[in-house]
């Protein structure tokens, strides 16, 4: 996902530039290091990208070997589900049974192997277990203000290291979170997940048929003449 504006970053992040677009820790922009750390798994090919058109020209110069029908291209920003469902939508054409990781453009990640190691980890659990929503948590070492929490159950789901989530939290106050962290029960939220794509479709299905709806009539026109009008 990179089609965010980065207003939290502003004056730095731009409308014309946002902050994944940005070299922040060196000569690479956060978009470009998100891309290469999927290399050592993913092909160009595999890799997918959502955003909007007015990105779209800093996405090929940034990264021109991502095909360019890889390129999903927003007709309006509607948040993080919409633009899930519109790139699924796509994928789906290709092949409805496949595994889809959903990862965002702006993260600063430093141990790329346990972001590999998580990712297979997901995918061979979704093989045997292809009903669930794997969503990535991260172990918090600090009571954080600025993300989201996800509380598991205590038993552990099957596989190590994979828990079956009981709810989600909105950013806390310094006194919840330092509870969270005490608790040893809850994760920050990545906003990474891993899914089959027809089932987080029965999912969209199920919960947000308006959203739902408008797929069907969005897949009937990709690749067709219709594709931009509709």
């Amino acid at each position: 996902m990179a089609g965010g504006a980065g207003t939290r970053l502003w004056p730095m992040s731009t409308k014309a530039q946002p902050k994944q677009f940005q070299k922040l820790m060196g000569d690479k922009s956060l978009f470009q290091m998100s891309i290469e750390r999927l290399r050592p798994t993913f092909s160009y090919q595999d890799i997918f990208v959502a955003t909007n058109q007015a990105y779209k020209n800093l996405i090929v110069r940034q990264t021109p070997k991502i095909p360019k029908q890889n390129i999903i291209l927003e007709p309006a920003k509607r948040d993080t589900a919409p633009c899930i469902a519109l790139a699924i939508a796509k994928i789906a054409l290709a092949d409805p049974r496949d595994t889809v990781s959903v990862l965002t453009s702006d993260h600063l990640i430093k141990k790329e192997k346990n972001l590999t190691r998580a990712l297979t980890l997901a995918e061979k659990f979704l093989k045997e277990n292809p009903e669930y929503l794997v969503t990535l948590g991260i172990k918090p070492d600090y009571p954080a203000l600025g993300y989201g929490y996800i509380k598991v159950k205590s038993q552990k789901l099957k596989v190590k290291n994979i828990y079956q989530v009981e709810s989600f939290k909105e950013k806390p106050d310094l006194k919840t979170a330092q509870r969270y962290l005490k608790s040893k029960k809850y994760f920050w939220n990545s906003g990474m997940f891993v899914w089959k794509v027809e089932t987080i479709l029965a999912e969209f299905k199920r919960h947000q048929p308006s959203i739902y709806r408008r797929l069907v009539k969005i897949q009937k026109s990709l690749g067709t003449k219709r594709e931009k009008k509709t």
